[in-house]
């Protein structure tokens, strides 16, 4: 069991009201919320798997580092972020159980596209690369490496509100996105539903749910729903398949802000 976190960047929101893009990203994916000091985190229920973790942020309000003890055992959790200027570069996290390790390292253009990132476990890599850049942040192909499996790639469509639409494998199904700025949804699909996805938002773009399943056998049945106080994310329950999981985020320790009531962006690492 890992805590796995990143921040990164949330989308802006046009004076007529509309969605946020989705990101096609197979191990990262954004979620905004309030500066919190620290999380519980709680698995399948059981407490004697409990993790507390305790945030630290830089002096521009950005989270830099964070360490997680597990309620069983001495072992500690660590993370640390590194930046450039306003860009995320580095994450890396160490398990307190073995001393493995998980990172993603990001690169950049001169217009602070991000043009390439890598994430890594325990020295498995998968590498992904972005080109032809339509506009701010929307790559037109996407590479994607994996040791020695045949390079593959992506073309990315986008709708008239810079929104990705479509992305077109070069083998395999093409995967859509389908906005409802009324009814507040982003629908994700992949081969006619062999993989399938629902995100809910309130009225402000804060994340409320997320779905996932589908007719294909690897499409494990997946959910996560957030609770908010206005704009304080509280909690975010998730399970995956018949394993669950629990986040409480705390935010009554200030002394571990430097510069407290700023806003920063969490991110979940999430494997497809």
């Amino acid at each position: 069991m890992r805590k796995l976190a990143l921040v990164l960047l949330v989308g802006c929101s046009s004076p007529e009201h509309k969605l946020p893009t989705a990101t096609f990203t197979p191990h990262i994916a954004s979620q905004e919320t309030s500066v919190a000091c620290g999380e519980d985190v709680a698995f399948n229920g059981d407490a004697s798997w409990d993790l507390r973790y305790a945030f630290d942020y830089d002096s521009d309000g950005r989270l830099a580092s964070g360490t997680g003890t597990w309620a069983n055992a001495t072992a500690v959790d660590t993370f640390a972020y590194t930046y450039a200027g306003d860009n995320f570069t580095s994450y890396l996290y160490t398990s307190g159980w073995d001393n493995s390790q998980e990172s993603v390292d990001a690169t950049y253009d001169a217009s602070n596209n991000m043009v390439g990132y890598s994430w890594s476990y325990a020295g498995d890599t998968w590498s992904y690369a972005y080109s032809n850049f339509l506009g701010a942040n929307q790559p037109a192909h996407e590479d994607v490496i994996h040791a020695a499996d045949p390079a593959f790639g992506y073309d990315l469509a986008y709708d008239s509100s810079n929104r990705l639409i479509s992305a077109v494998p070069t083998t395999g199904p093409t995967w859509t996105w389908t906005y409802d700025d009324a009814a507040l949804t982003i629908t994700a699909d992949a081969g006619n539903g062999a993989f399938h996805g629902v995100y809910t938002y309130d009225s402000d773009d804060k994340p409320l749910s997320e779905t996932w399943g589908g007719t294909d056998p690897q499409a494990t049945p997946s959910s996560t729903t957030c609770s908010w106080d206005a704009d304080k994310l509280l909690t975010i329950a998730s399970t995956y398949g018949t394993d669950s999981q629990l986040s409480t985020l705390r935010y009554d320790c200030t002394a571990a802000r430097k510069a407290a009531g700023q806003t920063t962006h969490v991110i979940k690492l999430r494997h497809f």
